[in-house]
């Protein structure tokens, strides 16, 4: 299958991020801009502008207790939300020039790695789970947890129209 593509079928690579020196959990772009969010094992969280034509520079560096694991980002309300390894999950209001983060509130959900995050607006919901074989929810407007379900291993992936 493979041999009966065409070249111009074949992706490209249009640019890449240089300065990351440990493994890229996660990676989203910023809604109307020519922006990235990156998640690393490194211990930070890089939003990335594109300064030139293929090239992306760091406008935010924030460095964290543990390894950003996942990410959640709606473009309309430009809230941020990051889950670590040590399972807590921080929200920001990203900025509208994309040079700095507004801390709001950190929701302390897990006790295990965030593997994965999904953000709500419509509902004021915020979806996470977790290498503590547990999948919460909880209410974006009050920060309450709002549900959660325990699993026999670990959740990997969450998601949500």
């Amino acid at each position: 299958m493979a041999t009966s593509l065409k070249k111009k079928n074949r992706p490209v690579l249009l640019s890449n991020l240089v300065g990351c020196a440990s493994p890229v959990n996660y990676v989203c772009t910023v809604a109307h801009e020519e922006a990235i969010i990156s998640a690393s094992d490194d211990r930070t969280l890089r939003v990335w502008a594109k300064r030139t034509a293929a090239q992306y520079w760091p406008t935010i560096c924030h460095t964290y207790q543990s390894a950003v694991s996942a990410l959640a980002y709606d473009g309309e309300t430009r809230r941020l939300f990051v889950g670590l390894g040590s399972g807590s999950i921080h929200e920001y209001v990203l900025s509208e020039d994309i040079n700095r983060m507004e801390p709001k509130r950190t929701y302390n959900a897990h006790t295990g790695r965030v593997t994965a995050l999904k953000v709500n607006i419509e509902n004021n919901w915020l979806l996470s789970a977790s290498r503590d074989k547990s999948f919460e929810w909880y209410c974006t407007s009050t920060g309450r947890q709002r549900g959660n379900f325990k699993t026999q291993s670990w959740c990997t992936a969450v998601e949500y129209p």
